[in-house]
């Protein structure tokens, strides 16, 4: 059984992830190939194709409208919310980017919303400057 359920994130064209949730799928890149079993996620760039587990149903929680934040560094989430919302990031401390969260946001909410429910954490604040979200302590 080829392509039966899987998702595809593509990262401002430097990468290409494809996410398989059930089935199987065929990817082909860079003279490489290989097959996807569930719950596994290859990223196709010009270096070529890499794989690793992941928790599929998380990465396609897009389809129910949310952002899920379990067990992710605020780097990754506030490189999803870049995505969403057209915002560039910048940290006024590195070690921000390694605080992690846990939990879902509405993908329909507000950008300042979604913000401000990640402040709650008292981990993290933030100001917005035209386009640049910056994170600070």
């Amino acid at each position: 059984m080829l392509g039966t359920r899987f998702n595809i994130n593509t990262c401002r064209g430097e990468c290409t992830y494809t996410t398989l949730l059930e089935g199987s799928i065929r990817i082909s890149a860079a003279g490489q190939e290989l097959f996807l079993s569930p719950d596994m996620e290859a990223a196709v760039s010009s270096k070529g194709i890499t794989t690793r587990p992941v928790h599929a149903d998380r990465i396609a929680s897009w389809r129910e409208g949310l952002f899920v934040l379990e067990h992710r560094t605020l780097e990754a989430v506030m490189a999803d919310l870049a995505g969403w919302y057209n915002f560039t990031v910048e940290y006024e401390d590195e070690q921000l980017k390694q605080v992690s969260f846990r939990g879902a946001v509405p993908r329909a909410d507000h950008l300042t919303e979604v913000l401000d429910i990640l402040s709650l954490t008292g981990e993290v604040n933030f100001s917005i400057r035209h386009d640049k979200i910056i994170v600070k302590r």
